[in-house]
């Protein structure tokens, strides 16, 4: 709820000073950022090499470069100890949306994988091959480059469960076509499902006109919409592969543009990374309560994200065969 809050009515969890984060949690993560800069600083060496550089090593450059640039402009009104922080908190973002998006979609995607055993047996032959050709251990680029079905599977689980909405601040006053709603400069737009316009002192405006789970759905863009089928929709063939198709700009589970999720890349790896792992090791079907066929889904209606209400339960047996190494 308080991230919620932060979404919906920032001016207010300013005002009221609250809490994004339990206590000792907010102070614990800046702490060990700021411990492991200043232990790199002092040490005057980078973490791997100059041209592979982890995130704190972007973000001490980051902090350099606008520290050199703003030393002596009386006009900016951000100190050095307040840019770090900042830089922190996208530190933090960046993990919050990735591992938020890596538990939900990774069980929405393992709960159509067990719903179709042909789906499950084409992505187990596919990584059983991969780690073939790479002595049974897993690797980045194994993961990234050796597994284009199971990059169709993940595509087609964020197509029908998208991690969130689009949200952008409005630069200026804009009247909405056809209706006497104007939109203030400075206001946050979330194209969402919820259908309601929040008044301007909340900061924020909600409206329900291209939510992009209705891009997500469109049978213009994919063919059958309410159908898990990953080579159908995200296939060498697939409207979204084709040169010029406009299912490229159809699909944006993590927005579009320079402004898209902090945490995609993150969360794509750990996604692919967590089934990789699983299907090698173990066959997965749906536990009983979950193969009733008159169950549905129900999601939370005021979550941030697309949970499951109950939770998604599967059975994972161990397989009796894998192409693993024996300390994989």
């Amino acid at each position: 709820m308080r991230f919620l809050s932060a979404y919906m009515f920032p001016n207010w969890v300013e005002k009221f000073n609250i809490e994004l984060m339990d206590g000792e949690a907010g102070p614990f993560v800046v702490n060990t950022v700021k411990q492991a800069m200043a232990a790199r600083r002092s040490n005057m060496m980078a973490s791997k090499s100059k041209t592979e550089k982890d995130l704190i090593d972007l973000m001490m450059e980051a902090l350099d470069e606008w520290t050199a640039q703003e030393r002596g402009n009386k006009a900016n009104l951000v100190n050095e100890e307040n840019a770090e922080v900042i830089l922190i908190g996208s530190l933090l973002q960046f993990f919050l949306a990735s591992q938020e998006t890596t538990s939900s979609f990774s069980a929405f995607a393992l709960y159509h994988i067990a719903k179709d055993p042909d789906v499950q047996e084409r992505l187990q032959r596919e990584i059983d091959d991969a780690l073939a050709r790479n002595n049974g251990i897993f690797s980045y680029s194994l993961v990234q480059e050796e597994l284009p079905y199971l990059e169709m599977v993940v595509n087609e689980s964020l197509r029908m469960y998208h991690p969130s909405d689009l949200e952008r601040v409005c630069v200026k006053d804009y009247t909405l076509p056809g209706s006497d709603i104007t939109i203030p400069k400075g206001v946050v737009i979330q194209v969402c499902e919820i259908n309601c316009l929040l008044h301007e002192q909340f900061s924020v405006l909600f409206y329900s006109k291209v939510p992009t789970t209705v891009l997500h759905r469109s049978a213009e863009f994919f063919p059958k919409p309410e159908t898990f089928d990953p080579e159908l929709h995200f296939g060498p063939d697939s409207t979204f592969k084709r040169e010029g198709g406009n299912a490229a700009f159809a699909f944006q589970p993590f927005g579009q543009g320079p402004r898209n999720c902090i945490g995609m890349r993150f969360a794509l790896v750990q996604m692919k990374n967590t089934m990789a792992h699983l299907l090698a090791a173990y066959n997965i079907s749906l536990s009983p309560d979950m193969m009733d066929p008159d169950r549905k889904i129900v999601y939370k209606r005021w979550s941030i994200s697309w949970d499951a209400v109950g939770g998604i339960w599967l059975r994972f047996r161990q397989r009796e065969h894998t192409a693993l190494a024996p300390s994989a």
